[in-house]
């Protein structure tokens, strides 16, 4: 079932468009239920005839159209996150065959293709958990639709599911067109060697500064400690074929990466978070200012400046009371500056971030050291 939000999604068009068509055209599908609060849903297959017939389902649309299927047939079940893992799992799944066998046409059951993917790389298994967690009938069903899509397509047909999956979740990413990537992409122009982000997400950051450098010179690491964004991002990377090495986990109290050295660091971390230090987190190295209080602003900074290496630089987006708060921060603050960490703090205003319409700061590091003979802090 689609609802009229949908229709206008599965064809590109905006609502008004879609609300014309069915006060203009007698043929338009007929609402087959209604539900609450006045919103009529209506036969996908229906739908899909129509827009066909009417030439709005283009080449470019034609993977969306079967990714619409295959949602409609997990819808009843499962939730829309758990969805979203299914059907990228599968999209993943599709990619990494064919690369290893040039095709799919002998292997058509989600039970061969998964034990394919299994013998190729165990690593990758739990990519594949949320289609094998199904029903068997199910996956099968939901394959066989994305064995259609062209394989050119697939990474197109990734993108559309996560901004499909964001605005299910409230979220934003980012994807090379806001400000935020385009400012990194342009501080960062010809550099070269590891990139890190520490609080990865989807994997946005990461997977735009690959394609400015046309992955040429590049390593990606990265972390993120919620569940299915890790398992998305791997899904994503895998279907771009863009190799990264991405560990999952609370970045800040288990760090995935303690001997990694990264030439970039990026990292839009989550704001106004808290954390409870453990016993002994004096002692982590991480922390050469000493321990960072429960708000973690100043957390990420020593994080990131430690990750460095000694020619590297990190970009750090706060919010701008990481400039003036006292107490702990303000020490931690007067110590980045004396050790020559900070090199610079840009102003940027509200809306600079797609998930948040506050101002922001944003941090450049330097790896710690050095003291008089850096050049003065550029604001």
């Amino acid at each position: 079932m689609l609802n009229v939000s949908q229709i206008a999604e599965l064809a590109q068009v905006g609502l008004s468009a879609v609300s014309n068509w069915r006060k203009r055209f007698e043929d338009f599908p007929r609402p087959v239920e209604s539900v609450p609060g006045g919103r009529d849903l209506f036969e996908l297959q229906e739908v899909e005839r129509w827009l066909e017939k009417r030439g709005r389902l283009d080449r470019a649309g034609r993977g969306r159209h079967l990714l619409f299927q295959a949602a409609d047939l997990l819808r009843s079940e499962l939730s829309a996150a758990s969805m979203t893992e299914a059907l990228g799992a599968a999209l993943a799944l599709v990619a990494l065959g064919r690369r290893r066998t040039g095709s799919l046409n002998g292997v058509w059951d989600a039970e061969a293709i998964l034990a394919l993917a299994a013998a190729s790389d165990p690593g990758l298994d739990d990519l594949f958990r949320p289609l094998r967690e199904i029903d068997r009938r199910s996956a099968d069903r939901v394959l066989d639709l994305v064995l259609e899509i062209d394989e050119p397509d697939l990474p197109e047909c990734f993108e559309w599911l996560l901004t499909r999956h964001n605005q299910q979740q409230g979220m934003a990413e980012k994807s090379g067109g806001d400000i935020q990537t385009a400012l990194l992409l342009a501080l960062t122009r010809g550099e070269t060697g590891a990139v890190y982000d520490p609080a990865a997400g989807l994997g946005g950051f990461l997977i735009a500064l690959w394609r400015a450098a046309a992955g040429q010179g590049r390593e990606l690491f990265g972390q993120e400690v919620d569940a299915t964004a890790s398992r998305l991002a791997r899904q994503r990377f895998l279907v771009h074929e863009i190799p990264v090495s991405l560990a999952a986990g609370d970045t800040l109290l288990d760090d995935g990466w303690p001997e990694l050295r990264a030439d970039v660091v990026v990292c839009d971390p989550p704001y106004r978070a808290k954390k409870s230090w453990p016993a002994g987190a004096a002692r982590d190295p991480r922390w050469a200012f000493g321990p960072p209080p429960v708000s973690t602003d100043f957390a990420w900074l020593q994080h990131a400046a430690y990750h460095l290496t000694e020619s590297g630089r990190a970009y750090v987006f706060l919010p701008p009371g990481s400039l003036f708060r006292g107490g702990r921060e303000a020490d931690l603050r007067m110590q980045l500056l004396a050790n020559g960490t900070v090199e610079a703090v840009v102003s940027l205003p509200p809306r600079t971030s797609l998930r948040t319409g506050i101002p922001e700061a944003l941090w450049i590091l330097r790896r710690p050291g050095g003291g008089d003979d850096r050049d003065p802090v550029l604001l």
